[in-house]
């Protein structure tokens, strides 16, 4: 047996906590909720000192002292991860992140020759200290001790820094792992853009006026009288330039626009989304096994209530009856729920009583159930 211990800073979360544990099937026998208000916590305080070593005592104490609920499980060893994990689900005090602190604070434990009422506050204290060692590894498995007659007493001089249990050279300690999720950033290239020029050729028409001259020779018949002169008949001429006007073509060039290439920088909002995992510790509880035949009231008054009139026999009942106490009393099926273990005992009943699993099925239901106080 191991016992699983949860520190919380409020009490109504520490509660909400405890009707978890009895919900999921473990025994209020098994479960305890210890504070710093309760005289009936000083003797479970004491008896905690045998299952935590220093200096992890010391640090729980601190955090009872601060105020806190402890929640104790007695479990088997199966169960430490399931009663662990049901305790984290409730804002349990993790003792990694605070063991620095508590470990300033941590009180020695002192001698008490006192009266009762100062071991009662005393105890308190403890049992709140003992809560931070049990979140601190996340549910780990750990047995917190007060020792007998010992109450915690602030020191005059600050306590020398304190470690906690190496969890691997510990049993009693078992450790929560989890994921945390860290977002970083890195320039990765997502594109390049490039700008270069291309050269095209387009036709263009333009209409331009021009003079065309043309040079046009003309005859006119005339009779007029002239007199004879010796230059009359020398030889003379006259000529004329046609002019026309021709197209002369050119070209300019000029800038019509400009292309630029550059980067705009904005900023933008995006949700990371992933799966982070957790590695919780689960506790089941593991009562102690009693003979069959203590059984025997219990079995015969469920057999009375519900199958008196079915014409079968308490004697032919009895090897189902004894069937579902040994699944009860032996690992896996002890610390399994009855959906992970009816597949595997029909089987290994059918091996021995072929085609009668059905008609003893809530015989063997029963004792298993009665045996491992879920009822």
């Amino acid at each position: 047996m191991k016992t699983v211990i949860g520190l919380f800073d409020h009490a109504d979360e520490a509660k909400r906590a405890y009707t978890a544990l009895v919900a999921d099937g473990y025994a209020k026998a098994d479960l305890d909720i210890l504070t710093n208000d309760d005289k009936n916590d000083v003797p479970k305080l004491d008896k905690m000192r045998s299952w935590v070593p220093q200096p992890d005592l010391d640090i729980y104490l601190t955090g009872v002292h601060e105020g806190g609920t402890i929640i104790t499980a007695n479990v088997g060893d199966s169960a430490v991860e399931r009663a662990a994990s049901i305790l984290g689900s409730f804002h349990m005090v993790n003792i990694a992140d605070r063991a620095g602190t508590l470990a300033k604070k941590a009180t020695p434990l002192a001698t008490v020759g006192a009266a009762a009422a100062s071991a009662v506050g005393t105890a308190a204290s403890a049992a709140q200290t003992a809560t931070a060692r049990a979140v601190g590894t996340a549910g780990s498995v750990a047995s917190v001790a007060v020792a007998p007659k010992q109450i915690p007493v602030p020191p005059k001089t600050p306590p020398k820094e304190v470690a906690l249990t190496d969890a691997a050279r510990n049993d009693n300690v078992l450790e929560v792992i989890e994921e945390d999720l860290v977002v970083g950033k890195e320039k990765v290239e997502r594109g390049r853009m490039r700008i270069y020029n291309v050269v095209t050729e387009r036709e263009v028409a333009q209409s331009v006026t021009l003079k065309d001259e043309t040079v046009r020779v003309q005859r006119r018949p005339i009779s007029r009288a002239v007199e004879i002169d010796h230059d009359l008949f020398k030889p003379r001429s006259f000529e004329m330039v046609e002019m026309d006007e021709i197209a002369q073509v050119k070209k300019t060039a000029r800038v019509v626009e400009e292309v630029t290439l550059g980067k705009e920088v904005t900023d933008k909002i995006q949700t990371i989304k992933e799966t982070l995992r957790r590695q919780d510790v689960q506790v089941e509880e593991i009562p102690a096994v009693r003979p069959f035949d203590s059984y025997d009231s219990d079995f015969r008054s469920f057999y009375a209530k519900q199958l008196a009139n079915s014409g079968v026999s308490y004697e032919s009942l009895t090897p189902a009856f004894r069937f579902g106490h040994g699944l009860a009393t032996r690992e896996p099926f002890r610390s399994s729920p009855w959906s992970a273990v009816e597949a595997d005992a029909r089987g290994i009943w059918e091996e021995k009583n072929p085609g009668t699993w059905d008609q003893n099925k809530a015989v063997v239901r029963y004792a298993w159930e009665a045996v491992r106080h879920t009822r």
